[in-house]
């Protein structure tokens, strides 16, 4: 069952769970997307009885697939770049991340 959506005059950083799918846009209303509880459940059960060694794969794809977004996002915003420009700025970018 899917809430009454809230209005947000900005964007706010929203605290939640992994598992949580909010959609956040400045001006825009925020629902959360329908999961139900018994999917949710589900799914911590799904990682939580997986292998250390898979785990550690999917956490790789995703590091790859970040870096390989954020060389595509420099080449689009700086297409006189060279490859190896773009790989020392992804390099630097995310040698020097934080959350």
């Amino acid at each position: 069952m899917l809430q009454e959506p809230v209005k947000w005059k900005a964007v706010k950083r929203i605290r939640g769970s992994f598992l949580d799918m909010l959609t956040i846009r400045k001006g825009c209303e925020i629902r959360k997307k329908g999961k139900s509880e018994e999917m949710v459940a589900l799914q911590k059960k799904i990682y939580q009885s997986m292998p250390p060694e898979k785990k550690l794969r999917i956490a790789l794809r995703l590091y790859d697939s970040a870096r390989r977004l954020k060389a595509a996002a420099l080449l689009h915003d700086h297409p006189t770049w060279t490859e190896q420009e773009i790989q020392k700025e992804v390099r630097k970018i995310f040698l020097y991340a934080s959350t």
